[in-house]
């Protein structure tokens, strides 16, 4: 367990969600407690299938993780992030950089399975990008935007929420072509994901039925039937609310419950791992009295890297923002930090997601973390890239506002929002 402690401040220069397979239980379980999710961002019922994907190797034993000596690593991959509201890659180890769609983007980046396309919202239309090929295209044209955005799990579809409220789903052809409304609902939420075999499942929020009524709509065909969600599976991804590494489950997970004064219902979040022998409950591995911990990620040595967000009221009396790392159940250590951004109000302006205010990123081999620092009210922003082993900083990128023409230009060209490390 943490004790309450904010880390001492260093200088910059000192020392994107895997798919998984659940039990119904486990399922549940995130629903209930995992608190980067939204409010309506899951099937009720539905048992997450297995997909074919790369399974890790087997991570180290934590004495073999702590024996490892400190080397300082060089950078490898590929990095995509979001400036202002603009997508761009930057290759490591060559520092070749290329803007790939000028948007603007707004809300968070949506994965394709093979993790190299990207859907995204520029507040209107639909658009996508193949990181590889460095293209973009339009997806559809919309007045409306979208947001939870799904890949079927072949890549060939997405479908995405628009409206008020959620209360339009639609369907779209990754390569542009053939968009549709599947559904509307007037008086609901829906939510939707998508079956192993590229059946599209959604389903209207706030049932009283027992069981839930899912429907399964087929895009090939255009049919659309209605099913016991206890009898569907669903693959899916996790954000930054929680994570897998093949065999257990890292979520963020809501462990105390108060009011505020003006009446609001917040709770001290911790960082909890579950696996199949304890799906209904979790083991707290990382918490802190009147902490707020978020966006836990799994190191390949079995470490574990989060953010600690603040303390006190709905996490924002004391803020932090920093990247803990630590093994689980042990005491972890700062770092780097603090994250820019997370605590900049003006975040809403390309969408309220919390991911966005707390963007960092692992790269595939955990050797580095790559992490935005600075902000609006700091005049500057930057990527900063952290070495795991030896907790050496340094500036990858960097905008300065006094490069903008004004405010404006400032926030829609120059700050960088979103981080991602291609896996």
């Amino acid at each position: 367990m943490m004790n309450r402690q904010v880390p001492e401040s260093r200088s910059h220069t000192d020392p994107e969600g895997r798919y998984v397979m659940a039990l119904a239980a486990l399922f549940a379980a995130l629903l209930l407690m995992s608190a980067g999710c939204t409010g309506h961002d899951t099937l009720v019922g539905v048992t997450l299938a297995p997909v074919h994907t790369a399974t890790p190797e087997s991570p180290p034993t934590p004495s073999q993780a702590q024996a490892a000596h400190p080397t300082a690593m060089s950078l490898t991959g590929t990095l995509v992030y979001v400036r202002g509201g603009t997508l761009a890659k930057r290759d490591m180890e060559s520092g070749e950089t290329v803007d790939l769609d000028d948007g603007p983007i707004f809300g968070p980046l949506a994965w394709s399975p093979d993790g190299h396309t990207v859907v995204f919202s520029t507040g209107g239309d639909i658009r996508a990008a193949d990181l590889d090929a460095e293209t973009s295209w339009l997806v559809e044209s919309s007045s409306l935007g979208g947001y939870m955005f799904r890949f079927s799990p072949d890549g060939k579809w997405v479908t995405y929420m628009s409206g008020e409220r959620g209360r339009r789903i639609h369907l779209a052809l990754v390569s542009g072509g053939d968009a549709r409304q599947v559904a509307v609902f007037s008086h609901a939420d829906v939510t939707a994901g998508w079956t192993p075999e590229g059946l599209l499942v959604y389903q209207e929020s706030g049932q009283e039925t027992t069981p839930a009524v899912c429907h399964v709509y087929d895009p090939e065909s255009g049919s659309d039937s209605e099913a016991d969600c206890t009898e569907l599976q669903v693959v899916t991804t996790f954000q930054d609310s929680a994570a897998f590494d093949g065999e257990r489950y890292l979520l963020t997970t809501v462990i105390r419950t108060h009011r505020t004064a003006d009446g609001r219902e917040c709770g001290d979040t911790a960082i909890a791992v579950s696996g199949p022998g304890n799906p209904s409950a979790p083991d707290v591995i990382f918490d802190v009295q009147g902490g707020h911990l978020y966006a836990p990620k799994w190191l390949p040595d079995g470490r574990v890297t989060f953010v600690l967000g603040g303390y006190g009221e709905c996490g924002v009396e004391d803020e932090v923002w920093d990247i803990m790392i630590g093994l689980p159940g042990e005491e972890p250590e700062r770092l780097a930090g603090p994250i820019g951004n997370a605590d900049d109000r003006r975040q809403w302006y390309y969408g309220p997601d919390v991911r966005l205010r707390i963007s960092y990123t692992v790269s595939p081999e955990g050797t580095h973390v790559a992490w935005i620092a600075g902000g609006y009210a700091a005049r500057v922003s930057q990527i900063m890239v952290t070495d795991v082993a030896t907790h050496t900083t340094q500036t990858l990128l960097e905008t300065r506002a006094d490069e903008a023409e004004s405010r404006v230009d400032y926030l829609e060209h120059l700050m960088f929002r979103q981080v991602y490390w291609l896996p």
